[in-house]
Protein backbone atom coordinates (compact mmCIF):
# COMPACT_ATOMS: atom_id res chain seq x y z
CA UNK A 1 0.00 0.00 0.00
CA UNK A 2 3.11 1.90 0.79
CA UNK A 3 4.10 2.01 -2.65
CA UNK A 4 0.83 4.15 -3.95
CA UNK A 5 1.23 7.23 -1.37
CA UNK A 6 4.28 8.90 -3.42
CA UNK A 7 2.35 8.09 -6.37
CA UNK A 8 -1.09 10.13 -4.98
CA UNK A 9 1.25 13.17 -3.33
CA UNK A 10 2.96 14.29 -6.43
CA UNK A 11 0.02 13.89 -8.79
CA UNK A 12 -1.89 15.97 -6.29
CA UNK A 13 1.01 18.42 -6.23
CA UNK A 14 0.43 18.65 -10.06
CA UNK A 15 -2.49 18.85 -9.65
CA UNK A 16 -2.56 21.69 -7.65
CA UNK A 17 -0.05 23.90 -9.42
CA UNK A 18 -2.48 22.99 -12.60
CA UNK A 19 -5.74 24.52 -10.76
CA UNK A 20 -4.09 27.25 -8.54
CA UNK A 21 -0.77 27.64 -10.12
CA UNK A 22 0.83 30.74 -12.40
CA UNK A 23 0.04 28.69 -15.10
CA UNK A 24 -3.42 28.61 -17.08
CA UNK A 25 -6.39 27.90 -16.81
CA UNK A 26 -6.94 30.53 -13.73
CA UNK A 27 -10.27 28.83 -12.38
CA UNK A 28 -11.89 30.07 -8.97
CA UNK A 29 -11.91 28.20 -5.95
CA UNK A 30 -16.11 28.56 -5.57
CA UNK A 31 -16.71 27.45 -9.14
CA UNK A 32 -15.11 23.99 -8.34
CA UNK A 33 -16.84 23.83 -5.12
CA UNK A 34 -19.92 23.98 -7.26
CA UNK A 35 -19.45 21.85 -9.66
CA UNK A 36 -18.70 18.90 -7.78
CA UNK A 37 -21.69 19.94 -5.19
CA UNK A 38 -23.48 19.80 -8.55
CA UNK A 39 -22.07 16.23 -8.82
CA UNK A 40 -23.58 15.16 -5.04
CA UNK A 41 -20.35 15.62 -3.66
CA UNK A 42 -20.32 16.75 -0.13
CA UNK A 43 -17.12 19.47 -0.17
CA UNK A 44 -17.38 22.94 0.78
CA UNK A 45 -15.01 26.08 0.16
CA UNK A 46 -13.44 26.37 3.60
CA UNK A 47 -12.31 22.82 3.37
CA UNK A 48 -10.83 22.85 0.05
CA UNK A 49 -8.97 25.93 1.46
CA UNK A 50 -7.74 24.39 4.24
CA UNK A 51 -6.87 20.82 2.48
CA UNK A 52 -4.67 23.19 -0.31
CA UNK A 53 -2.86 25.04 2.57
CA UNK A 54 -2.15 22.44 4.68
CA UNK A 55 -0.26 19.91 2.19
CA UNK A 56 1.17 22.82 0.08
CA UNK A 57 2.71 23.51 3.63
CA UNK A 58 3.51 19.64 3.54
CA UNK A 59 2.01 19.56 6.78
CA UNK A 60 2.66 16.15 8.41
CA UNK A 61 -0.76 15.88 9.82
CA UNK A 62 -2.14 15.43 6.79
CA UNK A 63 -3.29 11.69 6.03
CA UNK A 64 -3.25 9.90 3.02
CA UNK A 65 -6.29 8.98 3.03
CA UNK A 66 -7.79 12.81 3.09
CA UNK A 67 -5.14 13.51 0.11
CA UNK A 68 -6.67 10.51 -1.92
CA UNK A 69 -9.96 12.01 -1.37
CA UNK A 70 -9.17 15.53 -2.37
CA UNK A 71 -7.09 13.88 -5.17
CA UNK A 72 -10.36 11.97 -6.70
CA UNK A 73 -12.26 15.12 -6.61
CA UNK A 74 -10.20 17.33 -8.08
CA UNK A 75 -9.53 14.97 -10.77
CA UNK A 76 -13.11 14.29 -11.55
CA UNK A 77 -13.28 17.76 -12.17
CA UNK A 78 -10.45 18.57 -14.46
CA UNK A 79 -11.41 15.51 -16.43
CA UNK A 80 -14.58 15.93 -16.65
CA UNK A 81 -15.59 19.07 -16.01
CA UNK A 82 -12.78 20.84 -18.05
CA UNK A 83 -11.92 18.28 -20.66
CA UNK A 84 -8.43 17.82 -19.62
CA UNK A 85 -6.59 14.74 -19.37
CA UNK A 86 -3.08 13.13 -17.58
CA UNK A 87 -0.03 12.35 -19.76
CA UNK A 88 2.20 10.35 -17.94
CA UNK A 89 5.04 10.99 -20.20
CA UNK A 90 5.23 14.54 -19.21
CA UNK A 91 3.57 14.26 -15.90
CA UNK A 92 0.99 16.89 -16.68
CA UNK A 93 -2.46 18.00 -17.71
CA UNK A 94 -2.74 18.39 -21.33
CA UNK A 95 -5.55 19.95 -22.95
CA UNK A 96 -8.39 18.16 -25.28
CA UNK A 97 -10.93 20.49 -27.14
CA UNK A 98 -12.75 21.74 -24.11
CA UNK A 99 -10.85 24.31 -22.51
CA UNK A 100 -13.47 25.47 -19.52
CA UNK A 101 -15.21 28.76 -19.51
CA UNK A 102 -13.38 30.82 -16.61
CA UNK A 103 -13.84 34.50 -15.04
CA UNK A 104 -11.28 37.15 -15.65
CA UNK A 105 -8.00 36.45 -13.89
CA UNK A 106 -6.02 38.51 -12.16
CA UNK A 107 -3.28 41.81 -13.29
CA UNK A 108 -0.32 39.38 -13.54
CA UNK A 109 -2.08 37.29 -16.57
CA UNK A 110 -1.20 36.96 -19.84
CA UNK A 111 -3.87 38.51 -22.29
CA UNK A 112 -3.40 35.83 -25.10
CA UNK A 113 -3.28 32.99 -22.39
CA UNK A 114 -6.44 33.88 -20.51
CA UNK A 115 -8.45 34.00 -24.11
CA UNK A 116 -7.25 30.81 -24.82
CA UNK A 117 -8.84 29.46 -22.14
CA UNK A 118 -12.54 30.38 -23.66
CA UNK A 119 -14.32 27.39 -25.26
CA UNK A 120 -15.29 27.86 -29.16
CA UNK A 121 -18.95 28.35 -28.54
CA UNK A 122 -21.30 25.75 -30.55
CA UNK A 123 -23.76 28.00 -31.91
CA UNK A 124 -26.15 28.18 -35.04
CA UNK A 125 -27.37 31.88 -35.94
CA UNK A 126 -30.75 31.90 -36.01
CA UNK A 127 -33.56 29.19 -35.06
CA UNK A 128 -32.46 25.65 -35.42
CA UNK A 129 -32.70 24.07 -38.83
CA UNK A 130 -35.78 21.55 -38.87
CA UNK A 131 -33.17 18.63 -39.49
CA UNK A 132 -31.02 19.52 -36.65
CA UNK A 133 -34.39 19.19 -34.23
CA UNK A 134 -36.23 16.33 -36.13
CA UNK A 135 -32.28 14.17 -35.52
CA UNK A 136 -32.22 14.87 -31.67
CA UNK A 137 -35.96 13.96 -31.20
CA UNK A 138 -35.00 10.60 -33.65
CA UNK A 139 -32.74 9.54 -31.08
CA UNK A 140 -34.37 10.84 -28.16
CA UNK A 141 -34.68 8.57 -24.77
CA UNK A 142 -36.29 9.55 -22.01
CA UNK A 143 -37.52 13.18 -22.51
CA UNK A 144 -37.87 15.88 -25.05
CA UNK A 145 -38.53 19.58 -23.96
CA UNK A 146 -39.88 22.83 -26.02
CA UNK A 147 -40.58 25.43 -23.91
CA UNK A 148 -41.16 28.93 -26.19
CA UNK A 149 -43.19 32.09 -26.04
CA UNK A 150 -45.37 31.70 -28.21
CA UNK A 151 -44.53 28.23 -29.72
CA UNK A 152 -46.40 28.95 -33.39
CA UNK A 153 -43.48 28.49 -35.31
CA UNK A 154 -43.13 24.48 -33.50
CA UNK A 155 -46.56 23.99 -34.03
CA UNK A 156 -46.62 25.04 -37.66
CA UNK A 157 -44.56 22.29 -38.86
CA UNK A 158 -47.31 19.82 -38.17
CA UNK A 159 -49.29 21.53 -40.86
CA UNK A 160 -46.46 22.73 -42.89
CA UNK A 161 -44.28 19.84 -42.91
CA UNK A 162 -45.17 15.96 -44.07
CA UNK A 163 -45.67 13.73 -41.25
CA UNK A 164 -42.58 11.31 -42.61
CA UNK A 165 -40.35 15.08 -41.88
CA UNK A 166 -41.61 15.87 -38.62
CA UNK A 167 -44.35 14.38 -36.97
CA UNK A 168 -43.48 10.97 -37.39
CA UNK A 169 -40.62 10.86 -35.29
CA UNK A 170 -42.76 12.61 -32.54
CA UNK A 171 -45.18 9.53 -32.80
CA UNK A 172 -41.77 6.89 -32.96
CA UNK A 173 -40.10 8.71 -29.55
CA UNK A 174 -43.74 8.40 -28.00
CA UNK A 175 -43.77 4.84 -28.81
CA UNK A 176 -40.38 4.28 -27.40
CA UNK A 177 -41.21 5.80 -23.96
CA UNK A 178 -40.33 9.38 -24.48
CA UNK A 179 -42.37 12.06 -22.75
CA UNK A 180 -43.01 15.53 -24.78
CA UNK A 181 -43.49 18.92 -22.84
CA UNK A 182 -44.54 21.94 -24.46
CA UNK A 183 -44.56 25.03 -22.47
CA UNK A 184 -45.62 28.69 -23.61
CA UNK A 185 -46.19 32.00 -22.20
CA UNK A 186 -50.18 32.13 -20.30
CA UNK A 187 -51.90 34.90 -22.53
CA UNK A 188 -54.00 35.84 -19.45
CA UNK A 189 -50.44 36.36 -17.24
CA UNK A 190 -49.89 39.83 -15.90
CA UNK A 191 -46.43 39.52 -17.94
CA UNK A 192 -48.09 39.23 -21.46
CA UNK A 193 -49.38 42.22 -22.48
CA UNK A 194 -46.60 44.25 -21.39
CA UNK A 195 -43.97 41.88 -22.59
CA UNK A 196 -45.65 42.15 -26.27
CA UNK A 197 -46.18 45.76 -26.00
CA UNK A 198 -42.25 46.30 -25.20
CA UNK A 199 -41.24 43.73 -28.18
CA UNK A 200 -44.18 45.56 -30.56
CA UNK A 201 -41.85 48.86 -31.16
CA UNK A 202 -39.36 46.83 -33.38
CA UNK A 203 -41.81 44.30 -34.19
CA UNK A 204 -45.64 45.31 -34.70
CA UNK A 205 -46.71 41.71 -35.18
CA UNK A 206 -46.20 41.59 -31.65
CA UNK A 207 -49.17 43.18 -31.07
CA UNK A 208 -51.45 39.70 -31.96
CA UNK A 209 -49.32 37.52 -30.12
CA UNK A 210 -51.75 37.18 -27.49
CA UNK A 211 -53.82 35.85 -29.88
CA UNK A 212 -51.83 33.47 -31.57
CA UNK A 213 -50.83 31.95 -28.37
CA UNK A 214 -54.66 30.93 -28.22
CA UNK A 215 -54.81 29.75 -31.25
CA UNK A 216 -51.75 27.29 -30.67
CA UNK A 217 -53.17 26.24 -27.69
CA UNK A 218 -56.17 25.20 -28.93
CA UNK A 219 -53.62 23.69 -31.88
CA UNK A 220 -51.36 22.02 -28.92
CA UNK A 221 -54.23 20.35 -27.56
CA UNK A 222 -55.63 18.98 -30.80
CA UNK A 223 -52.03 17.53 -31.77
CA UNK A 224 -51.91 16.09 -27.91
CA UNK A 225 -54.91 14.24 -27.61
CA UNK A 226 -54.02 12.89 -31.16
CA UNK A 227 -50.50 11.68 -30.37
CA UNK A 228 -51.26 10.21 -26.76
CA UNK A 229 -54.59 8.22 -28.04
CA UNK A 230 -52.05 6.76 -30.22
CA UNK A 231 -49.30 6.12 -27.64
CA UNK A 232 -49.30 3.50 -24.98
CA UNK A 233 -45.85 4.21 -23.39
CA UNK A 234 -44.42 8.41 -23.79
CA UNK A 235 -47.02 10.94 -23.35
CA UNK A 236 -47.26 14.67 -24.41
CA UNK A 237 -47.45 17.34 -21.91
CA UNK A 238 -48.82 20.96 -22.26
CA UNK A 239 -47.95 23.94 -19.70
CA UNK A 240 -47.89 27.46 -19.33
CA UNK A 241 -45.28 29.62 -17.34
CA UNK A 242 -46.42 33.08 -16.01
CA UNK A 243 -43.20 34.83 -15.68
CA UNK A 244 -41.89 36.83 -19.10
CA UNK A 245 -39.89 35.10 -21.51
CA UNK A 246 -36.29 34.82 -21.35
CA UNK A 247 -34.99 31.87 -23.25
CA UNK A 248 -36.45 29.16 -25.96
CA UNK A 249 -35.13 26.07 -24.86
CA UNK A 250 -35.02 22.77 -26.58
CA UNK A 251 -34.07 20.07 -24.21
CA UNK A 252 -33.55 16.42 -24.74
CA UNK A 253 -32.57 13.59 -22.11
CA UNK A 254 -31.58 16.41 -19.32
CA UNK A 255 -31.07 13.59 -17.14
CA UNK A 256 -28.62 11.21 -19.34
CA UNK A 257 -25.27 11.98 -19.44
CA UNK A 258 -25.60 12.22 -23.37
CA UNK A 259 -27.95 15.43 -22.78
CA UNK A 260 -28.25 18.11 -25.06
CA UNK A 261 -30.04 21.22 -24.20
CA UNK A 262 -30.35 24.20 -27.24
CA UNK A 263 -30.96 27.76 -26.05
CA UNK A 264 -32.01 30.94 -28.08
CA UNK A 265 -31.71 33.99 -25.83
CA UNK A 266 -34.62 36.32 -26.95
CA UNK A 267 -32.31 39.48 -27.81
CA UNK A 268 -34.38 43.14 -27.51
CA UNK A 269 -34.35 44.23 -31.22
CA UNK A 270 -34.37 41.11 -32.95
CA UNK A 271 -37.34 38.39 -33.59
CA UNK A 272 -36.94 35.53 -32.09
CA UNK A 273 -36.47 32.97 -34.91
CA UNK A 274 -32.99 35.32 -35.67
CA UNK A 275 -31.67 35.38 -32.13
CA UNK A 276 -28.40 32.98 -32.42
CA UNK A 277 -29.12 29.66 -30.75
CA UNK A 278 -26.34 27.77 -28.64
CA UNK A 279 -25.83 24.38 -28.25
CA UNK A 280 -24.62 22.64 -25.42
CA UNK A 281 -24.19 19.56 -24.74
CA UNK A 282 -23.72 17.42 -20.99
CA UNK A 283 -20.79 15.55 -22.34
CA UNK A 284 -18.85 18.22 -23.60
CA UNK A 285 -20.05 21.31 -20.92
CA UNK A 286 -20.70 20.00 -18.09
CA UNK A 287 -20.44 23.43 -16.01
CA UNK A 288 -22.59 25.30 -18.75
CA UNK A 289 -25.36 22.84 -19.35
CA UNK A 290 -25.43 22.49 -15.30
CA UNK A 291 -26.22 26.44 -15.51
CA UNK A 292 -28.33 26.00 -18.36
CA UNK A 293 -30.32 23.36 -16.61
CA UNK A 294 -30.83 24.30 -13.51
CA UNK A 295 -32.79 27.95 -14.87
CA UNK A 296 -35.07 25.16 -16.91
CA UNK A 297 -35.45 23.77 -13.75
CA UNK A 298 -36.67 26.41 -11.89
CA UNK A 299 -39.27 27.56 -14.66
CA UNK A 300 -40.57 23.66 -14.80
CA UNK A 301 -40.83 23.46 -11.15
CA UNK A 302 -43.86 26.72 -11.91
CA UNK A 303 -45.78 25.57 -14.99
CA UNK A 304 -49.13 25.19 -15.00
CA UNK A 305 -50.85 22.04 -16.69
CA UNK A 306 -52.83 22.74 -20.05
CA UNK A 307 -56.14 20.40 -19.32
Amino acid sequence: MSGHIPDYRERTRVLLDFLFGPNDPVILQKDIVQWLKNKNHKVTEAALSNFKKEFQAEDIKITIRRIKRYFKLLEQFVTEGLGYSFDQNIFQYVSGENPYLVTVPGNNADLAAFLRQFRQLHYHPGRLLLNGKALLIQNAKQEVIELGTRLQGFTSYFNSQSDAAFQKHFEEALARGVNIKCGLLNPDSEAAQPYFAHRAAFDTGELHSIAIIRAVIEDLKSLQFQLNQSSESGKMELFTYDHPPYNHFFAVDRQRPDGVIIISSYLYGLKRAKSPVLIVTKQADPILFDIYNSSLEMILNRVKKIS
